[in-house]
Formats: structure tokens, sequence, C-alpha cells
């Protein structure tokens, strides 16, 4: 996708900016899996990258939110076939994203807690999701403002 978008040297001297631009191209075509999925990817490999817990969790949160977009994009748009290998990477980087993005302090346990959390992209002047937990069949809440 890099390539296709022209962005390879984009990524490697502002990843933000090529992500951003990358973003542009999926939100214009629905249904975009290639698209989706190297922001998946790419969003994950930028928070590693990060430096800094709280620089590191929206861009996890993002790839997280990328993943479940693959994985579950909604009324009339086709799923992933079960036998395409993007379905278990995305689940794999949905599931790990997750996991970094609520990382306890103590590096060991993941600390699930409601609140609102920044995104690095977004409409708003610091876009955000709020998380929550509803105690009606464990049912959980996310919206993105």
């Amino acid at each position: 996708m890099l390539r296709k978008y022209d962005l390879l040297d984009s990524y490697k001297e502002d990843p933000e900016a090529a992500l951003a631009t990358l973003r542009a191209g999926a939100i214009a075509k629905p249904g975009c899996e290639d698209e989706l999925f190297a922001l998946a990817e790419l969003s994950y490999r930028h928070a590693e990258k990060t430096a800094g817990y709280c620089c590191r969790r929206p861009h996890y949160l993002a790839a997280a939110l990328y993943a479940y977009a693959l994985l579950f994009p909604g009324p009339d748009i086709q799923t992933l076939e079960l036998i395409d290998a993007r379905t278990r990477i995305a689940a794999d980087i949905y599931n790990r994203a997750l996991g970094e993005a609520f990382e306890s302090k103590n590096a060991r346990d993941v600390d699930l807690a409601a609140g609102v959390y920044q995104l690095p992209f977004g409409r708003s002047s610091s876009p955000s999701i709020r998380i929550r937990f509803g105690s009606a069949r464990g049912a959980s809440r996310i919206s993105c403002g």
C-alpha cells in the first residue's frame, strides 16, 4: 500500500503524515480491505516505534480500530474470507493493540478502564474515543468523537 500511494519515503520521514494520506484513501473508497489492513499494520508498527507510553496509546487504539473495521466492516460490505491470511493477522493486531493500549504500569497486566482516550486522527481538534463498559449482559460501548 505504501508503494501504491507513493508513501515509502514519506512513511520513513513522517509516519503520521503517511498514515493520514493512506487514511484519506481508505475513506474515499468503502470496502477498502487493503488500505484498512495496511493502516492496522502500520499504525501498530508506528506505535511500537513511538517513545513514551502516552504517545503510543493513540496509535495502538488506531491499529485496533482499523483491524476491527476490517474484521467487522458493517452492512453492505463483504467480510474477509476466513481463509484469507489477513483475517488471522487482523485479529492478532486487534488483540495485541488493545493489550498494549491498556497495558498496566508494571507492564505485566492489562487494565481495561472506561474513559476518553486520544486518537491520532479525527475531525475535531482533539480526536478521541470514549469507551464505556455496561452492566447489561457485559455490553461495552465505544464512540468516536
